[in-house]
């Protein structure tokens, strides 16, 4: 899903592009995905699921809030579960949480 959704995929470091193969991506623990300029939710794989954080600096205007909100949508539908996003760095409450059962967003 994020190798076809035309967003810019980038290593930890935000600069580094990454291999344009499942495999290739599969090789990174961390990695940045760039739904919107100026937008970098950050990836995080584990055993027990992937989890996301963002910068809420990057919430500027009503374009990065439905750049993040469009990213939500998509990888909720596609992964089938709901998304959860905390500010960065953070490992405290979500920020936002996307559910797919009712297409809503929730904001803390």
């Amino acid at each position: 899903m994020l190798l076809g959704s035309g967003w810019r995929l980038t290593t930890s470091d935000g600069h580094s592009l990454l291999p344009s193969s499942r495999r290739g991506l599969a090789k990174f623990e961390v990695f940045a995905v760039w739904p919107v300029d100026g937008v970098r939710i950050n990836f995080f794989t584990g055993p027990d699921g992937v989890f996301f954080d963002l910068d809420l600096r990057e919430f500027i205007n009503q374009a990065t809030v439905d750049g993040i909100a469009h990213a939500l949508r998509k990888l909720g539908a596609t992964l089938l579960r709901d998304v959860v996003i905390r500010d960065e760095g953070s490992s405290g409450a979500p920020v936002i949480r996307y559910t797919v059962a009712t297409d809503q967003f929730a904001l803390s």
